[in-house]
């Protein structure tokens, strides 16, 4: 009897050693979980039966304990239960370690003895199941960069990919959160990206759509199946960007992004596949009993990190994509990544008390009783953004509105801010008699028969990367602007009509054009070569749009009212989707941020009206006008501020900034230093002195205020090329090639880095990194022969010649004769 008692002591011993602190094989653990059982039972019976009672009940507790864990498993609302177990095994062993230390020497021997023999054959085992080398595949794929780990390199099957189903049966309010979000409907079951998919087979270019398959159709891709007739109907082509493959991603290959992820094969627990019912409950139970290896596989630590969104939200054409040359697509990453709003970039306008990442915006918390709930709570799998036209296609009214929801959550503002004469369109008024701000104040007033500009500002308030973003050459968010009287439109501009908005309005958007000057159509960026304009707003930045307006003496008031509106898709790819058919379906539009404001009319402007401006709106105006280069009228607005917020440290920097602008420096650095006898901690104002100081040749004192500031914000990549920069006029080409070194950690594709150190390393005389980077730096900088493309669009096309300058106005229309 002695020897079964030291047997399963043994036993017990070991699954505490081995599972716990030697990380078992799935496949063992489970195997010796049934032993692990009976041993407990047969140790219980054992201290019972020799009248053990201390022993015995802290057996008792332990193995009852167990048995409950054996049936509730290890999740997460019942870890309190699995650290009772634990603490009641650890006492139990305790006590009988003190039984050892009274009897023979004979005994703890045969113990010990089979203790080892059972830890050796368990670690035999565990080196069977677990330990296989793992290849790193890279570019099996191109274009597509991503690359493969696995066992011995073998070939990933699509299963191993499109799992969604197998998600499901535990994960359900995921799964069903994630079933309606545009990740889901990535693939060709997204009628929109299945149509723009139409030009690169016709004109016979398949293999570049894998450019656009490593983040789109995964399922496909990843195995080798996208390739000339796949089935487009097929359930790997209607997968999408599956639960698995984002759960599966380990890592990225390097900072480049466009789909250069490092795609990890998930593990499953045994019997996760069978065909067999029974098994595969019995493997659903095995997750619930110890769930420890299947949060390894599907919640690695890289899931948390940023990148993870950046492998897709960062992308860029190269040579055998266009056949023309590399260039930047869209790039929420980096515009998230030198932010305010990641808190790396200490220049921003606005700066949030904790930083914010992807996941908090579009992956918000929700109540779940989900099995994988902590808290009660589960990261939202709808993931709104933009899209509204997938869901009003799909009948989807749930998601529609949570992406409505989303875009009005007050990320944007709206701002009708200020009135002035036509003839200062140039820059605002220095004169107080020809301006009327803040126009929401009850003195407002304007003077009837002037032609007044009307300045709305509109400021990215909440966005974490540019607003529009992705494929903006599809994007068709707009501001309408109107004024009534007596409730009576009389003037306006932006209205819509079906899918159409008026063509004068002002746009958020990019017109991108393709070698023959013609804007695309079809959102295929293969064929794009150079940018009319891009309309975005930048995080924490505004901008402010100018519109012209008479209001004739027989008025003595007007309302004016000023909405950003939303639209997922322009008129003509929709004709292009539904092939130029007439019976194109009305799509969803609606605003986002909106401002009114009722305002007198009478003989003269109000000025400025200190006691009721407000110190934000002017502080995003006069962000606007630095936006559009109009440095005397931000100087202006930034005068007003200063009055009436005088503790308000940024106020004196920004003004600071528009008087640098104006190579007003003796004026600026005086700012800077008063913004720092405010803010002892004013980091701007040492960024701004700090770049003053390099222009005046004060190297030394330039170089030490960057380096200060980069120790406490060392992502700061614009203050490593300022640092930089200043230490190669100091002639320190060694620790400048470091500095912008720095700035390619984040970004190997940073022009202004490449372009420093072939500068560098010409003047340290390295011949072979001079040619390295100047090679870099031509791939990556503009072409020049791109301007010629403009000259020749501003000809044919004057209202997108007109939206592409950064100061023009807008005229809106009379409604019903007026």
């Amino acid at each position: 009897m002695s020897l079964l008692f030291n047997i399963f002591l043994a036993i017990e011993l070991f699954f505490v050693i081995f599972v716990h602190f030697a990380k078992s094989s799935v496949e063992f653990y489970f195997v010796f979980s049934f032993f692990h059982v009976v041993s407990g039972l047969a140790l219980t019976f054992f201290l019972l039966k020799n009248k053990q009672k201390i022993p015995f009940w802290f057996a008792l507790v332990s193995t009852i304990s167990g048995l409950a864990l054996f049936f509730t498993g290890k999740i997460e609302k019942f870890t309190y239960l699995a650290n009772f177990h634990e603490i009641a095994s650890v006492l139990f062993f305790v006590l009988v370690a003190v039984l050892f230390f009274n009897k023979t020497f004979e005994l703890q021997t045969k113990a010990l003895l089979v203790t080892f023999t059972v830890l050796l054959v368990c670690t035999l085992a565990d080196h069977f199941f677990e330990n296989k080398p793992k290849v790193l595949q890279k570019n099996l794929y191109f274009p597509s960069p991503v690359a493969i780990l696995t066992e011995n390199g073998r070939k990933i099957e699509p299963e191993e990919i499109n799992q969604t189903d197998y998600c499901k049966k535990c994960h359900q309010d995921f799964a069903t959160d994630f079933e309606a979000s545009v990740h889901k409907l990535s693939s060709f079951n997204n009628l929109f990206y299945k149509r723009s998919f139409v030009p690169i087979e016709k004109d016979g270019i398949l293999p570049k759509g894998l450019w656009c398959a490593g983040c789109h159709d995964p399922a496909l891709m990843i195995p080798g199946n996208f390739k000339d007739g796949f089935d487009k109907n097929s359930s790997d082509a209607q997968a999408g960007i599956s639960c698995t493959l984002c759960h599966s991603i380990s890592g990225v290959v390097d900072a480049t992004a466009n789909s250069n992820y490092i795609f990890e094969p998930p593990k499953h627990y045994p019997f996760a596949f069978s065909e067999n019912p029974v098994l595969q409950k019995f493997s659903d139970y095995l997750i619930e009993l110890d769930p420890q290896k299947h949060r390894e596989t599907f919640a690695k630590p890289f899931l948390k990190d940023q990148r993870l969104c950046g492998n897709c939200h960062k992308v860029s054409f190269f040579k055998e994509i266009n056949d023309y040359k590399w260039k930047r697509g869209h790039n929420e990453f980096d515009d998230w990544h030198n932010s305010g709003v990641s808190q790396n970039n200490p220049e921003s306008f606005y700066f949030p008390d904790s930083p914010q990442n992807c996941s908090d915006c579009h992956m918000p918390y929700r109540k779940s009783d989900d099995v994988a709930a902590k808290d009660g709570k589960i990261r939202n799998h709808r993931m709104p953004a933009a899209n509204s036209d997938v869901p009003f296609l799909n009948g989807d009214s749930t998601q529609l509105e949570a992406v409505k929801e989303f875009l009005r959550g007050g990320k944007l503002k709206v701002e009708i801010i200020a009135a002035r004469e036509s003839s200062e369109i140039a820059d605002v008024s220095t004169d107080n008699s020809k301006i009327s701000i803040p126009l929401d104040a009850k003195l407002s007033e304007v003077p009837a028969n002037t032609s007044l500009i009307f300045d709305v500002v509109i400021r990215n308030k909440g966005v974490g990367h540019k607003f529009v973003t992705g494929t903006i050459d599809g994007s068709y968010d707009w501001v309408e602007f109107s004024v009534f009287s007596k409730n009576k439109k009389i003037l306006s501009e932006g209205e819509i009509k079906g899918n159409e908005v008026d063509s004068m309005a002002h746009f958020f958007r990019g017109v991108l054009l393709d070698k023959n000057q013609e804007p695309l159509r079809k959102r295929d960026g293969l064929n794009w070569q150079t940018t009319l304009y891009a309309n975005e707003i930048a995080p924490s930045k505004s901008t402010v749009i100018h519109y012209k307006v008479t209001i004739p003496d027989t008025l003595s008031e007007v309302t004016l009212v000023a909405s950003l509106n939303h639209k997922k898709f322009n008129n003509d790819f929709l004709k292009f989707v539904y092939e130029d058919s007439s019976e194109v379906p009305v799509f969803p539009n609606f605003w986002i941020a909106t401002d009114t404001v009722t305002v007198k009319v009478g003989k003269n402007f109000s000025g400025f009206i200190k006691d009721e401006a407000n110190w934000e709106n002017l502080n995003d105006y006069g962000i606007s006008l630095l936006e559009e280069d109009d440095f005397l009228g931000a100087e202006k607005i930034f005068t007003y501020l200063t009055e009436i917020k005088p503790d308000y440290a940024n106020g004196f920097v920004n003004l600071a900034i528009s008087l640098q602008k104006n190579n007003k420096l003796k004026e600026a650095f005086s700012l800077c230093q008063k913004a720092m006898e405010t803010d002892k901690n004013c980091v701007r104002a040492k960024i701004v002195s700090a770049r003053i100081l390099q222009v005046e040749g004060k190297l030394a004192e330039a170089e030490q205020l960057f380096s200060e500031v980069l120790a406490d914000f060392p992502r700061a990549r614009n203050l490593w090329l300022d640092l930089g920069r200043t230490q190669y006029l100091a002639g320190k080409f060694q620790v400048a090639t470091e500095s912008f070194g720095r700035v390619l950690e984040f970004d190997p594709e940073s022009i202004a880095s490449h372009f420093n150190l072939m500068l560098c390393y010409k003047a340290l005389k390295n011949e072979e990194l001079t040619k390295l980077h100047e090679a870099k730096f031509e791939k990556f900088k503009d072409d020049e022969i791109e301007e010629r493309y403009l000259l020749t669009i501003f000809a044919k096309r004057p209202t997108m010649t007109r939206e592409s300058q950064k100061i023009h106005v807008h005229e809106p229309k009379p409604v019903n004769n007026f």
